[in-house]
């Protein structure tokens, strides 16, 4: 037998081996000669064969977990499968999806939208925040594309307003206001850095628990040692 001194040997010695029993143990969701959805028939821009098969393989992935990936080298189009399948996936409905994508992506991602999708609305989340440089876009900003660019132009709010119009009524209020497919689009240095704080814990100034430190998700007691932590042993 032949010495293997890499793992570059390794892997051209043994390649069909290792195809067959990832292959065997690894079946793909979608095969090459299975149907594929008429959706991907109505996009702006046609997929390659290869990338016809991961979007239908990420819709099929949606439907049995919460969540699916895509591993693959630059160059490969994952942007356009992971927007074929949110397409793919949403079955004609009119869908509202959050993509966080690197910062020096988010304009990219917002182009290949409109180039793939279409009738699609798309939205930049700016900053999470209200004010700051007046010099720089803030808030949530409806964007086109015109001639090759990304302009913000359109429907503008903020996550302040968001919030506060939140309500069991929010879902049908805004498909009457956008009805039809949006992308909102954030950086994801923006989104880990701009979050909102959240209260670890809430104190009540009257009532049964007056003292006492509470969940404020549970509103109930938080229990050390058997007993209520109150404002005295924090």
């Amino acid at each position: 037998m032949t010495e293997l001194s890499t793992i570059y040997d390794y892997m051209r010695a043994n390649a069909g081996l290792l195809g067959t029993r990832i292959l065997r143990e690894y079946p793909a969701l979608q095969q090459f000669d299975d149907p594929i959805s008429p959706r991907i028939e109505g996009f702006l821009r046609r997929p390659f064969p290869a990338q016809t098969i991961a979007i239908m393989g990420l819709a099929k992935r949606w439907q049995q977990a919460r969540t699916g990936m895509v591993v693959a080298e630059c160059g490969t189009g994952k942007t356009l499968i992971s927007l074929g399948a949110i397409e793919v996936h949403s079955e004609g409905r009119p869908f509202t999806a959050l993509a966080m994508v690197p910062p020096h992506l988010v304009e990219k991602w917002a182009r290949e939208a409109f180039l793939t999708l279409p009738r699609v609305r798309v939205f930049l989340i700016d900053d999470l925040r209200n004010g700051g440089d007046e010099n720089k876009a803030h808030g949530v900003n409806e964007v086109r594309l015109r001639q090759g660019r990304i302009v913000r132009e359109g429907f503008q709010t903020s996550l302040s307003e968001m919030r506060l119009r939140r309500a069991s009524s929010s879902p049908k209020r805004w498909l009457s206001l956008c009805g039809r497919p949006s992308l909102f689009l954030v950086g994801r240095e923006r989104a880990k850095l701009g979050y909102f704080w959240r209260h670890a814990y809430c104190v009540p100034r009257s009532g049964p628990y007056l003292g006492c430190v509470l969940n404020a998700e549970t509103g109930k007691p938080v229990i050390v040692d058997e007993s209520r932590l109150t404002v005295a042993r924090v």
